[in-house]
């Protein structure tokens, strides 16, 4: 399961329809800090990284135990443009290839062991990886997690905390979810954010969409019959997942960079009937 998981994951999934990897719960708290572009912003507007995120995640992905940690930085959104919204729904396009770029070596710790992610290539070709296998668990929930960017030539040295989350449980995926509406349930918490997320596929074409409902920890959320309504009928083949994400948002010269830590459960591939 890849983070930005909820993130670059449905780009990801983009590329490969039937990847076990799809519909990683959890890549961008950004969005509840307003750095999502505006649905008719063009995806190369900025010469220069605009919004970045890097993620630490743990859960389960499609009946496995997993673990992950990523980066990314972009002129836009990190999923893709935006199609549309609907209540806290936002629907993205999946860009294929979007511009990237690098903040130099990354460092994650207060995990069950330091994490380090380190760049490949040059802007705007920039991916993303670690350096080692990343612990599995890779954080105790409360536990107070650090991440700090060294600066590269594109965006600048920053450092940030998050507070673990608790651990997701109560999720039961589905295989099979219906446009008339879609209603995920879990054991409510108390996070201030949780990511309801559906990746949406043609199976002809591999074309598709991502969906992210950010709300609150209730315990119960549902995608409703005018979010699918907003996803092409010929897409039928899905994932679905939740995250319980802890985010924060900072400022690096003009690059808005989200880092965050997400526990998660998700699908694996589903059926979307009528």
């Amino acid at each position: 399961m890849k983070a930005l998981a909820l993130i670059t994951v449905l780009v990801a999934c983009g590329s490969d329809p039937h990847s076990p990897d799809a519909a990683v719960v959890v890549h961008d708290a950004a969005h509840d800090a307003g750095p999502d572009a505006p649905a008719d912003a063009p995806i190369d507007a900025a010469v220069g990284p605009a919004i970045g995120m890097i993620e630490v995640s743990q859960g389960i992905g499609n009946g496995s135990a997993a673990s992950s940690a990523d980066a990314s930085f972009g002129t836009t959104t990190v999923f893709g443009p935006v199609v549309g919204t609907d209540g806290p729904c936002t629907i993205y396009g999946l860009a294929q290839n979007p511009p990237r770029f690098s903040a130099g070596a990354i460092t994650i710790t207060g995990t069950a062991s330091a994490i380090t992610l380190n760049p490949t290539g040059t802007a705007p070709n920039v991916s993303y990886s670690p350096a080692a296998t990343v612990p599995k668990p890779a954080f105790t929930a409360g536990a107070t997690l650090t991440f700090t960017g060294a600066g590269g030539p594109d965006v600048g040295a920053f450092t940030a905390t998050v507070t673990a989350p608790e651990t997701l449980a109560g999720f039961t995926p589905p295989t099979t979810i219906s446009r008339a509406g879609y209603t995920a349930t879990w054991t409510a918490g108390t996070a201030t954010t949780m990511w309801v997320i559906m990746a949406a596929f043609d199976p002809m074409s591999g074309d598709g969409n991502g969906v992210i409902c950010r709300v609150g920890d209730t315990g119960s959320f549902t995608i409703p019959a005018s979010t699918f309504a907003m996803v092409p009928a010929s897409a039928t083949d899905g994932f679905v997942g939740i995250g319980r994400v802890s985010p924060t948002t900072m400022t690096v010269g003009s690059t808005m960079v989200t880092v965050q830590a997400v526990s998660y459960i998700t699908s694996g591939q589903v059926t979307i009937t009528n």
